[in-house]
């Protein structure tokens, strides 16, 4: 039996669909039942409910041998850390008391980083929470920025025909598919085939700057002239306030900007052919032409 957590978010719902194909048994865990529907349809055993009661975590992981593990966004937090913190030592808990031998998580490019991490540092957290479990072999995956968080700039580039980030213009990030971590940790679970506590980068299939990006993404939406605008920490932190997330939210996100622009974030992160990942983003880019289209 495999549990999967986050089971309708965009990797969980991949990992948990890969699993059923593959003929294993899966529990699906989630917060909202009608989205389990479609999963629970395909095969899987679904649960909905709060990760941060302990009971439910514990019962929702019962007879599971592995798990994929995700920490849910809540951007109504005034404590994004300490959110994602309750979260993990709730889940590993629950993976303790049901004997769970093997675990894939969702972490960050950053989580190496004790501090200054921003949105991140909880997951650095994480790593550590689960790291200290005795007999659970942890695979941590550690992906860049997902293309499909580029997918919440669309009114802002129908309305002001501009694509905006704290990034510096001239850094160039790694930007995955998250599809393609899904696919990864699916083969890994399937496979049962790491041991130990270990971590694995998963970047995309090359990095991109922020213009590019721009120039790209214009070129399929029909706006060849969108330009890229770097906003500084206060414009980003209002952005999210706007947005209606938390001040809190606005803070950690302007920290992990700053981290990317000064190079920390990266630091001791090599691209290699076992850490890069096959959507380029210009084949995201006719989805991302499909969902600006009906917006």
């Amino acid at each position: 039996m495999y549990a999967v957590t986050g089971a309708t978010g965009k990797t969980g719902m991949v990992v948990a669909d890969e699993l059923l194909k593959a003929g294993k048994e899966v529990i699906a865990i989630g917060r909202n039942q009608e989205k389990l529907a479609q999963l629970e349809t395909a095969g899987a055993d679904v649960l909905a409910g709060d990760l941060l009661d302990q009971d439910f975590a514990i019962a929702a992981l019962k007879g599971a041998k592995a798990a994929y593990i995700m920490i849910p966004q809540n951007f109504s937090t005034d404590d994004y850390r300490g959110f994602q913190g309750k979260i993990a030592r709730s889940l590993a808990s629950a993976v303790k008391a049901n004997g769970v031998t093997h675990v894939v998580t969702l972490s960050s490019i950053g989580a190496q980083m004790p501090e200054k991490g921003g949105i991140v540092q909880g997951l650095y957290d994480m790593e550590q929470i689960f790291n200290a479990l005795d007999g659970v072999h942890v695979l941590h995956l550690r992906p860049g920025f997902f293309m499909e968080n580029l997918f919440s700039m669309i009114p802002v580039i129908r309305h002001m025909n501009m694509l905006v980030s704290g990034i510096r213009s001239d850094m160039a990030v790694p930007m995955v598919a998250t599809p393609d971590i899904g696919m990864l940790a699916a083969r890994h679970l399937k496979a049962l085939d790491f041991s130990g506590k270990s971590h694995q980068y998963v970047l995309g299939a090359r990095d991109y700057t922020y213009p590019e990006v721009a120039g790209l993404l214009g070129r399929y939406i029909g706006k060849p002239d969108l330009q890229y605008v770097q906003v500084g920490p206060d414009q980003l932190i209002e952005s999210f306030i706007q947005m209606g997330a938390t001040r809190n939210i606005g803070e950690v996100y302007a920290e992990f900007t700053e981290a990317m622009n000064d190079g920390s974030l990266m630091q001791g992160v090599v691209r290699s052919k076992d850490n890069t990942s096959p959507t380029l983003l210009d084949e995201f880019a006719v989805f991302f032409s499909e969902a600006f289209k009906k917006q």
